[in-house]
């Protein structure tokens, strides 16, 4: 091995790749890089939703270990569901093959819980530096099942956590990487010296580049000569889409030629009727566009992203992160209000332009200012751009892990 090359292990509940779950694919998709860049990289996974125990995938090595819940009577249909999502398992095939293994720089603990803990006290016993990543909880629903599967089984795995439940998996870790917004702002106030790299926010910019495609305007008998509001979003009230629909009224009233499009799975359809009454009210059907079936569509996508002219967040509830990146890659200017979910984005009058939450006027005047300012839209555009390529791709993610497993390495060597 030569002094440039890393080898790291990343350790997993679970990694199965033809039915891959987003830990999985961020995981893959770091594999992919590190291996272009001829570095050693092996997944230290459980059998959880696998049957084979030792495989090469697309150039590098996995390695499967049979795991156990700590539940007694456990059935074949609960123990595929916690497979499936949010099963805390404790392995000790993973603890011994770690335990054998000399010829590693770094582990890359990928998951939490027990495997976590294993996996933390063995590289501190072998003195091997680990880093962390830190993903975004999974769905409340999937913990209320589990609570009900809890009713009918014998959990003993109190007893096993006894003798780790003040284990703190990242106070030694020589870096942690961040999946998840809120957990970022909390790992930066409990550990403000430590490596801690933001990757909740991130877009494949190649991917998403213009597809050359003229055709969506077509399909959706969008006039050519209209100027095109985009916002994608699940249409919700936490969106707030209709803020839009009250801005296109206004923009009607000063005979502006404006079309709204509005893109995303209906979450609530008591909110849609809503938006259906206030379309109906105001008489905006021919400025009105709905589509909730083309987010799974990529292609179409970028085609909508391709046509847009702005890019208008109302959104009250979450942030639209993704969403926002993709506007920049597609050169299309957002309008916003500074949300608590996206601050860390904006730099306002450089890369977008903020109005002020729940005043349409703001709204209008802010959307004026950029259409009619034809060298400000120009910088906003290109700032926003340039700023998207330098921190917010993901092949610049996996740069900046990469930078941080050379550093780990170098400093473990001294």
């Amino acid at each position: 091995m030569n002094k440039y090359q890393i080898n790291c292990y990343h350790i997993t509940r679970r990694f199965v790749p033809e039915n891959a779950s987003e830990t999985e694919k961020k995981i893959h998709e770091l594999m992919d890089f590190l291996q272009k860049k001829e570095h050693q990289n092996t997944v230290i996974s459980t059998l959880a939703g696998a049957s084979i125990t030792e495989e090469m995938y697309e150039n590098y090595s996995v390695k499967r270990f049979h795991h156990n819940y700590p539940y007694l009577n456990l059935n074949k249909q609960d123990r595929e569901f916690l497979d499936e999502t949010i099963g805390n398992p404790h392995c000790k095939g993973i603890s011994k093959f770690l335990k054998k293994s000399s010829d590693v720089d770094i582990y890359h603990i990928h998951t939490s819980g027990r495997i976590a803990v294993s996996v933390t006290n063995i590289a501190k016993k072998y003195k091997i530096p680990y880093i962390v990543s830190v993903f975004t909880d999974a769905d409340k629903l999937h913990f209320e099942k589990l609570e009900k599967i809890k009713k009918r089984i014998i959990d003993y795995g109190k007893f096993i956590d006894a003798f780790s439940k003040d284990i703190d998996i990242f106070s030694e870790a020589a870096g942690i990487i961040c999946y998840d917004h809120k957990k970022f702002i909390l790992l930066k106030e409990k550990y403000p010296d430590k490596n801690i790299i933001p990757a909740f926010c991130a877009i494949d910019l190649e991917e998403f580049q213009i597809v050359g495609s003229h055709d969506f305007r077509k399909k959706y008998k969008i006039s050519p000569t209209s100027e095109l509001v985009l916002f994608e979003s699940d249409i919700d009230l936490g969106a707030n889409q209709i803020r839009l629909l009250e801005l296109a009224e206004h923009l009607r009233s000063q005979k502006e030629n404006f079309h709204f499009l509005f893109i995303g799975k209906i979450k609530s359809k008591n909110y849609l009727q809503k938006m259906q009454q206030k379309i109906d009210e105001a008489k905006l059907h021919n400025m009105i566009t709905i589509i909730s079936d083309l987010s799974s569509d990529l292609n179409f996508l970028k085609q909508a992203y391709e046509a847009a002219d702005y890019f208008i967040n109302p959104a009250t509830k979450w942030s639209q992160n993704e969403q926002i990146l993709k506007a920049w890659a597609s050169r299309v200017p957002v309008i916003s209000f500074q949300s608590e979910g996206s601050g860390f984005l904006f730099d306002n009058k450089k890369n977008c332009y903020l109005y002020k939450k729940d005043d349409l006027r703001s709204l209008a005047d802010s959307l004026n200012f950029v259409r009619t300012n034809s060298g400000f839209r120009v910088r906003l555009i290109q700032n926003s751009f340039n700023q998207l390529k330098n921190n917010f791709t993901r092949k610049q993610i996996h740069k900046n892990i990469l930078e941080l497993y050379r550093k780990i390495s170098q400093n473990s060597s001294e």
